[in-house]
C-alpha cells in the first residue's frame, strides 16, 4: 500500500527584491532594509531542503533596468543581482519565476516602482497607452535576457484604477506580449468580500470569460484557506490554479488549503511574507519555509 503524501506539483515561495505597497512605502522599508543576497541564497537553500520547487521573485526597481535606467534607486543593484538567483535556483531544480506588478492602483501604488513611467511620462498622461505599454515590454525584456524562465508574474491585484474594461484590457496585451516571447503568464486573482476589496474581485469576475485560459491565477488568502466554492469555480471554468498564503497562516490554514486545492485540481500553493529580505527578518522568513514548506 502506498502511504506516501499527495503532493502539489507546484510547492514554492515569494521573496522580496523590492515592492510597493502603503506600508512599505510608509515604513520606507526598500530604502531602510534593501535587499540581502546573503540571505535570499540562504532562503533557496532552504527550500530546496523543505521541498518547495518554485521561486517567484518580486523585482521590481531592486535592479538596474538597461532599457531605463531612470527607474534606479538609492537601493538599486546592478542585473547580477538577479543572475546570481537565478543560477542558485536553477542549481537546486528551483524554477524561477520573475514579478513586476502592472496594477494601477493610487491607493496601493503597486505600480510605482515604474515611476517616472507610471502613469505620467514628460508631463503627458500615458495610463495604459501604446507608450506605456512599449516601456512595461522592455522592462519585462530586459529581465528575461537576465535568466531563463517560462512563466511570468504580472501582478494586477488590487487595481482601483482601471475600469472593467481597461482591467480585461490590460492583462490580454500584457497575456499577449509574453506568449509571443513564449512566456506564460501568472497574476494574482483578488477575491476579497471586505467593502474595500469587493471592487477588485468584480474586476476579476468581470475579466475571467475575457482572457485566455492559458494564464494562471494566484488566489492570496492568509488568516485562512481560500474558499473551497471559488476554487472550484476558477478550476472548473478552465484555469490552473494556484494559492498563496503564509503572512499569517498556520500548520493548519496550509493543511486546509491544500486539501481543497487537491480535492478540486488546484496545482499549487505559494508561501511568503510581505516583509524585506532582510538580515532583520532572517528568522521569519526562514521559518515559514521550514515549517510550512514541508507540509506542501
Amino acid at each position: 500500500m502506498n502511504h506516501m503524501k499527495k503532493e502539489l506539483p507546484v510547492r514554492g515561495f515569494l521573496m522580496h527584491l523590492s515592492h510597493y505597497d502603503p506600508l512599505w512605502t510608509r515604513e520606507d522599508w526598500r530604502r531602510k532594509y534593501p535587499f540581502d543576497l546573503k540571505l535570499g541564497m540562504d532562503l533557496i537553500d532552504e527550500m530546496s531542503r523543505s521541498g518547495l520547487n518554485t521561486l517567484i521573485v518580486d523585482c521590481e526597481d531592486a535592479i538596474r533596468f538597461k532599457s531605463h535606467p531612470e527607474i534606479a534607486r538609492s537601493y538599486t543593484e546592478p542585473t547580477g543581482l538577479l543572475e546570481k538567483i537565478f543560477k542558485h535556483a536553477a542549481a537546486r531544480n528551483i524554477e524561477i519565476i520573475p514579478k513586476l506588478n502592472f496594477s494601477q492602483s493610487s491607493f496601493y501604488g503597486h505600480n510605482e516602482w515604474m515611476y517616472p513611467h507610471n502613469k505620467w511620462d514628460d508631463k503627458k498622461d500615458i495610463f495604459d497607452s501604446e507608450e506605456y505599454w512599449k516601456i512595461a515590454f522592455e522592462l519585462i525584456d530586459d529581465i528575461l535576457e537576465i535568466g531563463q524562465t517560462k512563466k511570468f508574474h504580472i501582478g494586477m491585484d488590487e487595481d482601483n484604477d482601471r475600469s472593467h474594461r481597461l482591467f480585461k484590457d490590460a492583462i490580454n496585451i500584457l497575456c499577449a506580449g509574453l506568449a509571443k516571447r513564449n512566456i506564460r503568464t501568472i497574476m494574482w486573482r483578488d477575491s476579497r468580500t471586505d467593502p474595500r476589496g469587493e471592487g477588485f474581485t468584480e474586476k476579476h469576475n468581470y475579466a475571467e470569460s475575457r482572457i485566455p485560459k492559458d494564464i494562471i491565477p494566484i488566489i492570496w488568502k492568509y488568516d485562512e484557506a481560500g474558499n473551497p466554492a471559488t476554487i472550484k469555480h476558477i478550476i472548473e471554468n478552465g484555469f490552473e490554479l494556484w494559492g498563496a498564503t503564509g503572512e499569517t497562516a498556520s500548520k493548519d490554514v496550509v493543511s486546509r488549503w491544500r486539501k481543497s486545492l487537491l480535492k478540486y485540481g488546484g496545482r499549487g500553493l505559494i508561501l511568503t511574507k510581505w516583509i524585506p529580505c532582510h538580515e532583520i527578518n532572517r528568522k521569519s522568513l526562514m521559518d515559514i519555509i521550514k515549517q510550512l514548506g514541508p507540509l506542501l
